[in-house]
């Protein structure tokens, strides 16, 4: 049988405009990854590395080799739920739509349905409840090096797990990793799957709002992005509960 991993990053946490980009990537063999020249972590590449190794992981998909599955939310949603539930929300989908993918496969695939890997990049150490009304999950959350541990690992925390059709339920093991988008090839992957989405849609959005230069700060807060706001305004691209918005929201409303 074979062991589903998958790997997930984003894109996109503090900029002051623009969508959070999530991606997961989904392979049985890690060798694969081993194809591609140059994979690491999407913000030690230039920008050309990312595009080609972007069209190599296309190239890969469309070989079925492995599979990926990309989500974009908006400022809009972020602005409501904040970046963090977002972000939470967002990789809950990500496992959500590549487990429903494989595992209505499984005839095809030989699925070993006692063991999903799930890797995430980063220490927010979330928690998808939604994904344990389906499936039993095992969480590792990361540890942040300190004195009295100067090794940083993994602390496991299993929920309670109702004893109800259990053993029919596939078991999906999810870590944390910090600097994972570093040391784990398919987390890099999926950087680079995030990053180079994100940046073709804030390219785009250049082309519709030029005086904003988004194709250049990618919606992160430059001096020049700032001025731009204190120009023109700010449009439906922002996040109106980032600093420096919210505060000159603030003052303009008067409040």
């Amino acid at each position: 049988m074979n062991t589903l991993f998958i790997g997930i990053d984003e894109a996109g946490r503090g900029p002051w405009a623009g969508p959070l980009v999530v991606a997961g990537l989904a392979l049985f063999d890690a060798k694969i990854l081993s194809e591609i020249a140059l994979l690491n972590d999407s913000k030690k590449l230039s920008e050309k590395n990312r595009e080609k190794i972007f069209n190599e992981l296309q190239n890969l998909k469309n070989a079925e080799k492995l599979d990926f599955c990309i989500i974009e939310k908006s400022a809009e949603i972020i602005d409501e739920n904040g970046i963090r539930e977002t972000n939470r929300r967002a990789m809950s989908e990500i496992i959500a739509n590549i487990l429903e993918k494989f595992l209505t496969q499984n005839e095809k695939t030989n699925i070993d349905e006692s063991k999903i890997c799930v890797l995430i990049d980063g220490s927010d150490n979330f928690r998808f409840e939604e994904l344990e009304e389906k499936y039993v999950c095992e969480y590792f959350f990361a540890r942040k090096k300190s004195r009295k541990n100067p090794e940083a690992n993994q602390e496991p925390f299993f929920p309670k797990i109702s004893s109800q059709n259990t053993f029919l339920r596939p078991k999906i093991e999810i870590q944390f990793l910090i600097g994972g988008d570093a040391s784990e090839k398919i987390i890099s992957a999926a950087s680079i799957l995030a990053k180079v989405t994100r940046d073709s849609i804030m390219k785009g959005f250049s082309e519709d709002f030029p005086e904003y230069n988004f194709a250049k700060n990618r919606g992160y807060g430059t001096k020049l992005h700032h001025e731009a706001i204190l120009n023109y305004g700010i449009n439906f691209l922002h996040r109106k509960t980032y600093e420096p918005i919210k505060t000159l929201i603030s003052r303009d409303s008067g409040i």
